[in-house]
Protein backbone atom coordinates (compact mmCIF):
# COMPACT_ATOMS: atom_id res chain seq x y z
CA UNK A 1 0.00 0.00 0.00
CA UNK A 2 1.70 3.63 -0.99
CA UNK A 3 1.94 5.60 2.19
CA UNK A 4 0.94 9.53 1.62
CA UNK A 5 3.07 12.22 2.62
CA UNK A 6 0.39 12.90 5.28
CA UNK A 7 0.83 9.51 6.68
CA UNK A 8 4.42 9.64 6.67
CA UNK A 9 4.25 13.36 8.47
CA UNK A 10 2.32 11.52 11.30
CA UNK A 11 3.77 8.50 11.85
CA UNK A 12 7.46 10.89 12.08
CA UNK A 13 5.97 13.45 14.50
CA UNK A 14 3.23 12.26 16.71
CA UNK A 15 3.99 15.52 19.03
CA UNK A 16 3.88 17.78 16.76
CA UNK A 17 0.40 16.62 14.84
CA UNK A 18 -1.17 15.39 18.17
CA UNK A 19 -5.00 16.06 17.39
CA UNK A 20 -5.19 17.32 21.02
CA UNK A 21 -3.13 20.30 20.05
CA UNK A 22 -5.25 23.24 21.11
CA UNK A 23 -4.32 25.02 18.21
CA UNK A 24 -4.73 22.06 15.51
CA UNK A 25 -7.18 24.02 14.00
CA UNK A 26 -4.88 26.78 12.35
CA UNK A 27 -2.06 23.82 11.28
CA UNK A 28 -5.16 22.38 9.05
CA UNK A 29 -5.38 25.31 6.66
CA UNK A 30 -2.83 26.45 4.52
CA UNK A 31 -3.71 30.75 4.76
CA UNK A 32 -3.92 32.34 7.99
CA UNK A 33 -5.29 35.49 8.40
CA UNK A 34 -3.13 38.11 11.08
CA UNK A 35 -6.08 38.22 13.50
CA UNK A 36 -5.94 33.91 13.17
CA UNK A 37 -2.19 34.69 15.39
CA UNK A 38 -3.01 37.88 16.99
CA UNK A 39 -0.66 40.25 15.37
CA UNK A 40 -0.74 43.35 13.23
CA UNK A 41 -1.09 43.18 9.20
CA UNK A 42 0.98 44.93 6.93
CA UNK A 43 -2.09 47.36 6.54
CA UNK A 44 0.49 49.75 4.61
CA UNK A 45 0.82 47.43 1.54
CA UNK A 46 -2.60 45.80 2.35
CA UNK A 47 -1.31 42.42 3.18
CA UNK A 48 -3.67 40.92 5.99
CA UNK A 49 -2.86 37.09 5.22
CA UNK A 50 0.12 34.42 4.91
CA UNK A 51 0.00 31.86 2.26
CA UNK A 52 1.32 28.26 2.64
CA UNK A 53 0.03 26.83 -0.28
CA UNK A 54 3.54 27.27 -2.54
CA UNK A 55 5.24 25.34 -0.10
CA UNK A 56 5.57 21.55 -1.05
CA UNK A 57 2.68 19.44 1.08
CA UNK A 58 3.54 16.93 3.29
CA UNK A 59 5.97 17.21 6.41
CA UNK A 60 8.36 20.65 4.92
CA UNK A 61 4.95 22.53 5.06
CA UNK A 62 3.18 21.14 8.28
CA UNK A 63 6.90 22.08 9.78
CA UNK A 64 7.49 25.46 8.59
CA UNK A 65 3.66 25.91 9.72
CA UNK A 66 5.11 25.19 13.30
CA UNK A 67 8.03 27.14 12.60
CA UNK A 68 5.61 30.78 11.58
CA UNK A 69 3.62 29.75 14.45
CA UNK A 70 6.31 29.74 17.17
CA UNK A 71 8.27 33.00 15.56
CA UNK A 72 4.92 34.93 15.52
CA UNK A 73 4.96 35.43 19.23
CA UNK A 74 7.90 37.71 19.07
CA UNK A 75 8.00 38.42 15.14
CA UNK A 76 6.23 40.89 12.80
CA UNK A 77 3.60 40.27 10.28
CA UNK A 78 6.34 40.70 7.91
CA UNK A 79 8.90 38.67 9.08
CA UNK A 80 6.45 36.09 9.02
CA UNK A 81 5.84 36.32 5.52
CA UNK A 82 9.35 36.87 5.15
CA UNK A 83 10.01 33.36 6.77
CA UNK A 84 7.48 31.28 4.02
CA UNK A 85 9.10 33.41 0.83
CA UNK A 86 12.67 32.36 2.17
CA UNK A 87 12.21 28.71 3.01
CA UNK A 88 10.08 28.65 -0.11
CA UNK A 89 13.17 28.28 -2.17
CA UNK A 90 14.04 25.09 -0.01
CA UNK A 91 10.72 23.44 -0.55
CA UNK A 92 11.23 23.62 -4.20
CA UNK A 93 14.69 22.13 -4.20
CA UNK A 94 13.37 19.40 -1.98
CA UNK A 95 11.07 18.89 -4.76
CA UNK A 96 13.38 19.13 -7.56
CA UNK A 97 16.37 17.64 -6.24
CA UNK A 98 15.42 15.08 -3.50
CA UNK A 99 12.06 14.23 -3.64
CA UNK A 100 12.35 11.59 -1.14
CA UNK A 101 14.24 13.85 1.47
CA UNK A 102 12.79 12.55 5.07
CA UNK A 103 14.13 15.24 8.54
CA UNK A 104 16.17 12.23 10.07
CA UNK A 105 18.23 12.19 6.52
CA UNK A 106 18.72 15.56 6.42
CA UNK A 107 22.56 16.44 6.57
CA UNK A 108 25.45 18.80 5.40
CA UNK A 109 25.86 16.92 1.79
CA UNK A 110 22.05 18.45 1.23
CA UNK A 111 22.98 21.57 2.07
CA UNK A 112 25.84 21.69 -0.22
CA UNK A 113 23.51 20.92 -2.91
CA UNK A 114 21.01 23.79 -2.03
CA UNK A 115 23.61 26.26 -2.17
CA UNK A 116 24.53 25.24 -5.88
CA UNK A 117 20.65 25.09 -6.85
CA UNK A 118 20.27 28.84 -4.98
CA UNK A 119 23.41 30.39 -7.31
CA UNK A 120 21.64 28.89 -10.23
CA UNK A 121 18.68 30.56 -9.46
CA UNK A 122 17.87 34.53 -10.56
CA UNK A 123 18.39 35.41 -7.29
CA UNK A 124 20.27 38.65 -6.00
CA UNK A 125 22.93 38.41 -3.08
CA UNK A 126 19.82 39.69 -0.75
CA UNK A 127 17.84 37.18 -1.37
CA UNK A 128 19.82 34.03 -1.17
CA UNK A 129 21.19 35.85 2.00
CA UNK A 130 17.80 35.71 2.90
CA UNK A 131 17.18 32.22 2.05
CA UNK A 132 20.37 30.60 3.79
CA UNK A 133 19.88 32.57 6.87
CA UNK A 134 15.90 31.27 7.42
CA UNK A 135 16.09 28.46 6.31
CA UNK A 136 19.40 27.82 8.83
CA UNK A 137 17.22 29.63 11.88
CA UNK A 138 14.38 26.57 10.77
CA UNK A 139 16.43 23.88 10.91
CA UNK A 140 17.90 24.99 14.65
CA UNK A 141 14.74 25.82 16.51
CA UNK A 142 13.06 22.52 14.92
CA UNK A 143 15.92 21.08 16.09
CA UNK A 144 15.96 22.66 19.38
CA UNK A 145 11.97 22.14 20.23
CA UNK A 146 12.20 18.23 18.80
CA UNK A 147 9.51 18.69 16.13
CA UNK A 148 11.20 16.77 14.27
CA UNK A 149 14.76 14.40 14.11
CA UNK A 150 16.80 16.96 12.62
CA UNK A 151 20.16 17.23 13.79
CA UNK A 152 21.11 19.32 16.58
CA UNK A 153 24.88 20.05 15.00
CA UNK A 154 24.84 22.94 12.46
CA UNK A 155 24.43 22.42 9.07
CA UNK A 156 24.88 26.43 7.78
CA UNK A 157 28.03 27.78 8.17
CA UNK A 158 28.72 31.85 8.00
CA UNK A 159 30.59 31.38 5.19
CA UNK A 160 27.85 29.81 3.41
CA UNK A 161 26.07 32.90 3.36
CA UNK A 162 27.20 35.23 0.74
CA UNK A 163 28.46 38.83 1.61
CA UNK A 164 26.25 41.43 1.42
CA UNK A 165 26.79 43.22 -1.50
CA UNK A 166 26.99 47.28 -0.56
CA UNK A 167 23.34 48.62 -2.09
CA UNK A 168 23.33 50.90 -4.44
CA UNK A 169 22.30 54.54 -3.70
CA UNK A 170 18.21 54.69 -3.70
CA UNK A 171 17.88 58.15 -3.18
CA UNK A 172 16.14 60.49 -5.23
CA UNK A 173 17.93 62.48 -8.11
CA UNK A 174 17.66 66.21 -7.30
CA UNK A 175 16.80 66.81 -11.38
CA UNK A 176 13.97 63.59 -11.07
CA UNK A 177 12.75 65.09 -7.84
CA UNK A 178 12.12 68.72 -9.46
CA UNK A 179 10.20 67.14 -12.32
CA UNK A 180 7.96 65.44 -9.81
CA UNK A 181 7.31 69.08 -7.86
CA UNK A 182 6.61 70.51 -11.48
CA UNK A 183 4.15 68.06 -12.39
CA UNK A 184 2.88 67.15 -8.87
CA UNK A 185 -0.59 69.57 -8.87
CA UNK A 186 -2.08 66.99 -11.91
CA UNK A 187 -2.40 64.74 -8.86
CA UNK A 188 -5.68 65.21 -6.42
CA UNK A 189 -4.92 67.62 -3.58
CA UNK A 190 -5.13 64.49 -1.11
CA UNK A 191 -2.71 62.82 -2.83
CA UNK A 192 -0.07 65.63 -3.31
CA UNK A 193 -0.38 66.12 0.39
CA UNK A 194 0.79 62.88 1.26
CA UNK A 195 3.97 62.83 -1.22
CA UNK A 196 4.68 66.16 0.24
CA UNK A 197 4.89 64.95 3.69
CA UNK A 198 7.02 61.95 2.41
CA UNK A 199 9.29 63.89 0.93
CA UNK A 200 9.30 66.36 3.56
CA UNK A 201 9.94 64.27 7.06
CA UNK A 202 11.47 61.23 5.14
CA UNK A 203 8.95 58.82 7.01
CA UNK A 204 8.43 55.08 6.18
CA UNK A 205 5.40 54.87 3.79
CA UNK A 206 3.46 52.65 6.24
CA UNK A 207 4.08 55.07 8.96
CA UNK A 208 2.72 57.84 6.89
CA UNK A 209 -0.07 55.60 5.67
CA UNK A 210 -1.73 54.65 9.21
CA UNK A 211 -0.83 58.30 10.77
CA UNK A 212 -3.80 59.08 12.89
CA UNK A 213 -6.64 61.80 12.67
CA UNK A 214 -4.83 63.86 15.57
CA UNK A 215 -1.00 63.52 14.85
CA UNK A 216 0.26 67.06 15.77
CA UNK A 217 1.35 68.40 18.84
CA UNK A 218 3.24 71.27 20.11
CA UNK A 219 5.77 71.92 22.88
CA UNK A 220 5.94 74.75 25.32
CA UNK A 221 7.32 77.27 22.63
CA UNK A 222 4.74 76.09 20.21
CA UNK A 223 6.51 74.62 17.54
CA UNK A 224 4.66 71.92 16.46
CA UNK A 225 5.85 68.09 16.12
CA UNK A 226 4.44 64.77 14.01
CA UNK A 227 3.41 61.86 16.49
CA UNK A 228 5.01 58.96 14.78
CA UNK A 229 4.45 55.33 15.88
CA UNK A 230 7.52 53.32 15.10
CA UNK A 231 6.16 49.25 13.76
CA UNK A 232 9.69 48.25 13.82
CA UNK A 233 10.74 49.76 17.50
CA UNK A 234 7.28 49.31 18.45
CA UNK A 235 7.24 53.34 20.00
CA UNK A 236 5.79 56.36 19.62
CA UNK A 237 7.91 59.32 19.21
CA UNK A 238 7.52 63.24 17.90
CA UNK A 239 9.70 64.81 15.17
CA UNK A 240 10.14 68.77 14.72
CA UNK A 241 8.12 69.28 10.99
CA UNK A 242 8.17 72.69 9.27
CA UNK A 243 5.44 75.15 8.86
CA UNK A 244 4.40 73.85 5.21
CA UNK A 245 4.25 70.38 6.64
CA UNK A 246 1.99 71.31 9.49
CA UNK A 247 -0.08 72.85 6.56
CA UNK A 248 -0.48 70.05 4.98
CA UNK A 249 -1.68 68.00 7.52
CA UNK A 250 -4.17 70.82 8.90
CA UNK A 251 -5.69 70.80 5.15
CA UNK A 252 -5.93 67.27 5.25
CA UNK A 253 -7.16 66.82 8.65
CA UNK A 254 -10.38 69.71 7.01
CA UNK A 255 -11.03 67.39 4.16
CA UNK A 256 -11.58 64.18 6.14
CA UNK A 257 -13.99 66.11 8.13
CA UNK A 258 -15.71 67.54 5.14
CA UNK A 259 -15.90 63.56 4.25
CA UNK A 260 -17.25 63.15 7.71
CA UNK A 261 -14.62 60.02 7.99
CA UNK A 262 -12.58 61.32 10.89
CA UNK A 263 -14.25 58.81 12.87
CA UNK A 264 -12.11 56.62 10.95
CA UNK A 265 -8.85 57.59 12.87
CA UNK A 266 -6.68 57.96 9.93
CA UNK A 267 -5.70 60.91 8.22
CA UNK A 268 -5.06 59.42 4.66
CA UNK A 269 -8.40 57.80 4.44
CA UNK A 270 -8.39 55.16 1.89
CA UNK A 271 -10.05 56.22 -1.75
CA UNK A 272 -9.47 53.32 -3.66
CA UNK A 273 -11.25 49.84 -3.48
CA UNK A 274 -9.91 47.23 -1.04
CA UNK A 275 -10.07 46.73 2.89
CA UNK A 276 -7.42 48.96 4.43
CA UNK A 277 -9.42 52.15 5.43
CA UNK A 278 -6.30 54.21 4.85
CA UNK A 279 -4.15 55.19 2.33
CA UNK A 280 -1.86 52.06 1.08
CA UNK A 281 1.71 52.01 -0.10
CA UNK A 282 0.73 50.09 -3.28
CA UNK A 283 -1.54 52.57 -4.26
CA UNK A 284 1.28 55.58 -3.95
CA UNK A 285 3.53 53.73 -5.77
CA UNK A 286 1.11 52.76 -8.71
CA UNK A 287 0.14 56.67 -8.77
CA UNK A 288 3.79 57.94 -8.57
CA UNK A 289 4.83 55.56 -11.34
CA UNK A 290 1.74 56.42 -13.70
CA UNK A 291 2.48 59.74 -13.46
CA UNK A 292 6.08 59.34 -14.69
CA UNK A 293 5.08 57.53 -17.33
CA UNK A 294 2.76 60.21 -18.59
CA UNK A 295 4.85 62.81 -18.22
CA UNK A 296 8.13 61.29 -19.20
CA UNK A 297 9.75 61.78 -15.88
CA UNK A 298 12.82 60.43 -16.60
CA UNK A 299 16.77 60.73 -15.06
CA UNK A 300 20.15 61.36 -16.31
CA UNK A 301 19.95 58.52 -18.46
CA UNK A 302 17.22 59.29 -20.29
CA UNK A 303 15.11 56.31 -18.53
CA UNK A 304 11.62 56.66 -17.05
CA UNK A 305 12.05 56.98 -13.52
CA UNK A 306 10.36 53.99 -11.22
CA UNK A 307 9.83 55.40 -8.17
CA UNK A 308 9.10 53.86 -4.60
CA UNK A 309 7.94 55.56 -1.53
CA UNK A 310 11.01 54.19 0.29
CA UNK A 311 13.10 56.53 -1.82
CA UNK A 312 11.77 59.75 -0.01
CA UNK A 313 13.57 58.39 2.67
CA UNK A 314 16.60 57.65 1.34
CA UNK A 315 16.49 61.28 -0.21
CA UNK A 316 16.04 63.25 2.64
CA UNK A 317 19.21 61.41 4.61
CA UNK A 318 20.95 62.55 1.77
CA UNK A 319 20.02 65.51 1.76
CA UNK A 320 20.65 66.12 5.41
CA UNK A 321 23.87 64.38 5.65
CA UNK A 322 25.23 66.46 2.55
CA UNK A 323 23.57 69.81 4.04
CA UNK A 324 26.37 68.56 7.50
CA UNK A 325 24.09 67.51 9.71
CA UNK A 326 25.57 64.89 11.91
CA UNK A 327 24.93 61.39 11.84
CA UNK A 328 23.79 60.94 15.13
CA UNK A 329 21.23 63.56 14.63
CA UNK A 330 20.31 61.99 11.25
CA UNK A 331 20.15 58.33 12.93
CA UNK A 332 17.67 60.08 15.78
CA UNK A 333 15.47 62.01 13.37
CA UNK A 334 14.92 59.05 10.98
CA UNK A 335 14.18 56.40 14.15
CA UNK A 336 17.34 54.00 13.12
CA UNK A 337 18.44 51.87 15.57
CA UNK A 338 22.28 51.33 14.62
CA UNK A 339 24.60 54.44 12.93
CA UNK A 340 25.06 51.48 10.36
CA UNK A 341 21.36 51.79 9.38
CA UNK A 342 21.62 55.38 8.79
CA UNK A 343 25.23 54.77 6.72
CA UNK A 344 23.03 52.84 4.33
CA UNK A 345 20.55 56.17 3.90
CA UNK A 346 23.38 58.23 3.94
CA UNK A 347 25.14 58.68 0.10
CA UNK A 348 27.66 61.83 0.12
CA UNK A 349 27.71 63.52 -3.05
CA UNK A 350 30.58 64.25 -5.38
CA UNK A 351 30.50 67.76 -4.52
CA UNK A 352 30.23 67.65 -1.03
CA UNK A 353 33.03 65.47 -0.73
CA UNK A 354 35.00 67.68 -2.77
CA UNK A 355 33.89 71.05 -1.00
CA UNK A 356 35.00 68.74 2.65
CA UNK A 357 38.31 67.93 1.08
CA UNK A 358 39.25 71.54 0.10
CA UNK A 359 38.49 72.56 3.68
CA UNK A 360 40.43 70.04 4.69
CA UNK A 361 43.36 70.93 2.30
CA UNK A 362 43.53 73.90 4.01
CA UNK A 363 44.71 73.79 7.31
CA UNK A 364 46.48 70.96 9.14
CA UNK A 365 44.99 69.74 12.18
CA UNK A 366 46.59 67.52 14.95
CA UNK A 367 45.18 64.45 16.62
CA UNK A 368 44.54 66.84 19.41
CA UNK A 369 42.58 68.67 17.23
CA UNK A 370 45.13 71.89 17.92
CA UNK A 371 45.28 74.00 14.43
CA UNK A 372 48.95 73.36 13.39
CA UNK A 373 49.54 75.45 9.92
CA UNK A 374 47.20 77.35 7.93
CA UNK A 375 47.42 76.29 3.73
CA UNK A 376 50.30 78.36 1.99
CA UNK A 377 53.29 77.95 4.92
CA UNK A 378 56.25 76.89 3.46
CA UNK A 379 56.81 73.84 5.77
CA UNK A 380 53.37 72.65 5.05
CA UNK A 381 54.31 69.28 3.54
CA UNK A 382 56.96 68.53 5.42
CA UNK A 383 55.28 69.48 9.09
CA UNK A 384 52.19 67.19 7.80
CA UNK A 385 54.67 64.56 7.18
CA UNK A 386 56.27 64.88 10.11
CA UNK A 387 52.61 64.99 12.14
CA UNK A 388 51.84 61.74 10.89
CA UNK A 389 55.61 59.54 9.88
CA UNK A 390 57.95 60.82 12.18
CA UNK A 391 61.23 62.99 10.97
CA UNK A 392 63.13 60.31 9.54
CA UNK A 393 60.51 59.06 7.42
CA UNK A 394 59.18 62.30 6.50
CA UNK A 395 63.07 63.48 5.40
CA UNK A 396 62.97 60.48 2.74
CA UNK A 397 59.31 61.03 2.00
CA UNK A 398 60.49 64.14 1.03
CA UNK A 399 64.07 63.51 -0.94
CA UNK A 400 61.15 61.59 -2.95
CA UNK A 401 58.92 63.88 -4.18
CA UNK A 402 62.18 66.30 -4.82
CA UNK A 403 64.22 63.91 -6.81
CA UNK A 404 60.90 62.43 -8.74
CA UNK A 405 60.14 66.22 -9.58
CA UNK A 406 62.99 67.72 -10.47
CA UNK A 407 66.35 65.47 -10.71
CA UNK A 408 67.04 62.62 -13.30
CA UNK A 409 66.23 59.36 -12.22
CA UNK A 410 69.76 57.82 -12.58
CA UNK A 411 70.91 60.54 -10.49
CA UNK A 412 68.50 59.84 -7.73
CA UNK A 413 70.40 56.82 -6.88
CA UNK A 414 73.96 58.82 -5.92
CA UNK A 415 71.78 61.12 -4.21
CA UNK A 416 69.66 59.33 -1.76
CA UNK A 417 72.38 58.79 0.94
CA UNK A 418 73.29 62.69 1.03
CA UNK A 419 69.69 64.00 1.06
Amino acid sequence: MKISNQNIAHKEFPVYFNDNHKHQDIFGKDIWHANDLGIKPDAAQSTYKLNFNKLNSGWFRELIKRFVYYQSATKTFQSCRSYIVGLTHFSNFITKCCPHLMPKDLNRSHVIDYLCYLNMQPLNATSKNIALIHLRTFIEIVAQEEWAPFPKERLIYDRDIPKQVAPAPRFIPETVMVKLLEHLPVLPSHTQRIIFILQETGRRIGEICTLPFNCLEKDNHGDCFLRIYDRKLKKNYLIPITEACKKNIEEQQNYVRSLRKEHLNFLFIGHHNGSAPHTTARHINKILNRLAEKKKIIDDNGNIWHFHAHQFRHTVGTRMINAGVPQPIVQRYLGHESSEMTSRYAHIHNQTLKEEFAKFQGKLINIHGQLVREANSQIAEEQWLKQHYGTSVAKWLLWFIYVTTTVSPCKCLFDMHTF
